[in-house]
């Protein structure tokens, strides 16, 4: 593996932590305006709910598209694409004057976005030496974690002092200049990736992952309704689902090229490290969809107020984003990992002490008190299983393939997110004692809610003290001479 170090590679860094802002800034800042776009347009929560969820699945969806655009054409050129269609887009947004607009450029923004996901981390490893992977994975955390921060804190207060819509239009601060840097410093770059200009299109692939992604979506998402309206017709559209993703898995682990490029998931560590990905992500979904429905409406705080309980998660987040990189670099990513598991799930045990029944309004303070504490925990494990995921993942595979890494990831985290927060309104809609979302509510959901997060993340901490191999470790092994299943 040739090492590869530019000159301007910290400018090339400040133009990928300004895409990855951006994508964070919206994710939090529109999961707080939910609860405020739900009053202006009078929405029932299994509608509101789409804003969120159709931006990760039409994330989820594209992303598969994007390594092989990425590796076709190149990386640099198919990144700087997506900045500028993301941007558009987002600003795009707080034009929406109904539901439906704003359905459609949240569409349109997550496609722009599965270019920046997808993209962004080989972009800045692929300018640093391997000693500096870690720092550049931890410096993303951190701002991953202004972001989110960034979103709350502004967000709320834009929103309680401007309008909604100002959420999205102060994106256009950060898109001109992460547009004109990385013009800059990136258009005559390929950071060492060649470009295959003779790699096949799978379209067979193609079809059958949007297919399959899809209908993953849409099963995991009715499964609640079943209990409660059951339907002939849902029940068939669930079957075919279900054979839909067989033959979907047949495809791409079968011998030769896929379109997903998922029969690397066949060697170790990263079958491993993708399935605790989906139960993370998934969890961390559900959490960042209902929490802002929770303080805002149960707890009756204001959008600003709120954004400030919230930020407790992000900053921690960003204190040990660069720790935890070196802490990977030292002692390797499993001791991360299980660590990350760990503080994720004690996270998920707080928020089960949460009051959900009528005595909510008379407990304001101990409530937001559990919050705080559960997102510190929930925010300092996060970066530290994202950042031992991707550390082990990427150097356990040859460059050429760290595009499908990072796109498969990032296919995983968003349509978890797009799941967990489907899942999350059903059940809180489902188990709700009124009709409508509001102080008056017995919130049932909640801690139903609540608790199977708790049990679920609690089974993966546990498994993680009893799983015997390794995965990669800096220390005793050479990431140059790492090879799996064949796939140099």
């Amino acid at each position: 593996m040739e090492e590869t170090s530019y000159p301007d590679k910290w400018k090339i860094l400040i133009a990928v932590q300004l895409a990855i802002f951006m994508c964070t800034f919206e994710i939090s800042v529109v999961n707080l305006a939910l609860p405020v776009i739900q009053d202006i347009f009078d929405a029932p929560l299994s509608r509101v709910k789409w804003v969120a969820v159709i931006y990760s699945a039409t994330v989820a969806l594209c992303l598969p598209i994007t390594a092989y655009l990425g590796r076709r054409y190149g990386t640099v050129k198919v990144y700087r694409l997506g900045q500028i269609l993301f941007s558009v887009a987002t600003v795009g947004c707080g034009f929406a004057q109904s539901l439906e607009a704003l359905f459609v450029l949240r569409f349109l923004s997550g496609i722009g976005a599965s270019f920046l996901l997808a993209l962004n981390r080989v972009v800045a490893v692929g300018s640093f030496p391997s000693s500096q992977h870690g720092m550049a994975l931890g410096v993303s955390g951190s701002t991953f974690a202004l972001g989110i921060v960034s979103g709350l804190a502004a967000g709320g207060a834009l929103i309680e002092l401007v309008s909604w819509q100002s959420v999205f239009f102060v994106n256009i601060l950060f898109a001109i200049p992460m547009i004109i840097l990385s013009w800059l410093t990136l258009r005559k770059r390929t950071l060492g990736i060649e470009q295959e200009k003779d790699l096949l299109f799978d379209g067979k692939g193609f079809i059958l992952t949007v297919a399959a992604l899809g209908a993953i979506i849409y099963a995991i998402t009715h499964t609640v309704d079943l209990f409660t309206s059951p339907e002939f017709s849902s029940i068939l559209i669930i079957a075919f689902s279900v054979v839909l993703i067989v033959l979907w898995l047949r495809h791409e682990f079968g011998d030769g090229h896929s379109f997903l490029n998922l029969h690397i998931l066949k060697s170790y560590p990263l079958p491993y490290n993708f399935l605790n990905t989906v139960f993370v992500r998934f969890s961390i979904g559900s959490l960042n969809f209902i929490v802002p429905f929770y303080l805002q409406t149960c707890l009756a705080l204001s959008p600003f107020r709120a954004s400030v309980v919230l930020c407790s998660g992000a900053v921690a987040t960003g204190i040990c984003g660069p720790m935890a990189g070196k802490w990977i670099d030292r002692f390797g990513p499993m001791v991360l990992l299980r660590a990350g598991l760990v503080l994720i799930c004690t996270g998920c045990v707080c928020y089960t002490l949460l009051p959900s029944g009528g005595g909510v309004q008379s407990s304001h303070i101990p409530a937001i008190s559990i919050v705080v504490l559960a997102q510190i925990f929930i925010g300092a494990g996060s970066v530290c299983f994202s950042g031992a995921f991707m550390f082990s993942s990427m150097r356990s595979v040859s460059k050429k393939l760290w595009g499908s890494i990072s796109s498969l990831q990032s296919v995983v985290m968003m349509a978890g997110s797009a799941i967990g927060a489907s899942v999350a309104a059903d059940l809180v809609g489902t188990w709700a004692s009124g009709p409508e979302l509001d102080q008056t509510t017995n919130y049932k959901g909640f801690g139903v809610l609540f608790l199977l997060l708790a049990v679920m993340l609690g089974v993966l901490a546990l498994y993680s003290f009893t799983y015997k191999k390794q995965p990669y470790d800096a220390a005793s092994a050479d990431a140059d001479k790492v090879k799996l299943g064949g796939y140099e």
